[in-house]
């Protein structure tokens, strides 16, 4: 049986293709929770999303969303209110953006580091032939 590359939780590596999924994600999430209105759909909305953040290394970040979600009730229920759900959408929406300017410098840098490489090889493959 194949070991899985990620598991959820796990801190993703900047640059990657599975880092701008996550961006992604976060956001989708941001998205339904911003339509949902039912408060167990809501509670596990934001704990995905705090998981999310915790993927792109930003843990302060996961744990003040997780604490957004404040008491849990005796019907087993988080009374959520629009205030703390605002909170978390500007959560989401900062983290967000801080994760999309680490995440394209560093494709930028990924980039710029190969086609560094290539000239290297095509230049040794010159020195070579003479």
């Amino acid at each position: 049986m194949r070991k899985r590359k990620n598991y959820p939780g796990e801190v993703r590596v900047l640059g990657t293709k599975d880092y701008g999924l996550i961006l992604g994600s976060l956001m989708s999430y941001r998205n339904q929770l911003l339509r949902e209105n039912d408060p167990l759909k809501e509670a596990f909305i934001i704990k995905k999303m705090a998981e999310k953040l915790q993927e792109l290394d930003y843990k302060h970040a996961s744990d003040l969303t997780i604490s957004k979600l404040g008491e849990k009730q005796l019907n087993g229920l988080y009374s959520i209110s629009s205030r703390r759900k605002d909170e978390v959408v500007n959560i989401a929406n900062r983290y967000w953006r801080m994760g999309k300017k680490k995440h394209e410098a560093a494709k930028l840098k990924i980039k710029n580091s190969e086609i560094k490489l290539k000239r290297k090889n095509s230049n040794k493959a010159i020195t070579n032939e003479v």
